[in-house]
């Protein structure tokens, strides 16, 4: 089921050589954009990125910090899961 779950997201991950940003290519862009746009692909991610969690130590996880633009998109639906808090942080 987990190997399923790692194809679906893989699947729905876009890899590309280089973005422009601010007039320089950056090395090895990933695009989520499509992983959102599924709720299976969404659903696979959340899931694994939660038994990723629950197979560390659950005492020591009292909230899940979700860091800038991709943190607040995974950060809310991953707490709901884990049932925990989630705090979300600004960059700067």
């Amino acid at each position: 089921m987990v190997e399923l779950k790692l194809q679906l997201v893989a699947q729905s991950i876009l890899s590309f050589l280089g973005r422009p940003h601010l007039g320089r290519a950056v090395q090895g862009y990933l695009d989520i954009l499509p992983l959102l746009k599924d709720l299976d692909f969404l659903g696979a991610s959340i899931c694994l990125l939660a038994s990723h969690l629950k197979s560390l130590e659950r005492g020591k996880i009292n909230y899940i910090a979700g860091l800038d633009s991709r943190g607040f998109l995974f950060g809310p639906s991953l707490a709901q899961v884990l049932g925990l808090g989630c705090m979300l942080i600004l960059k700067g």
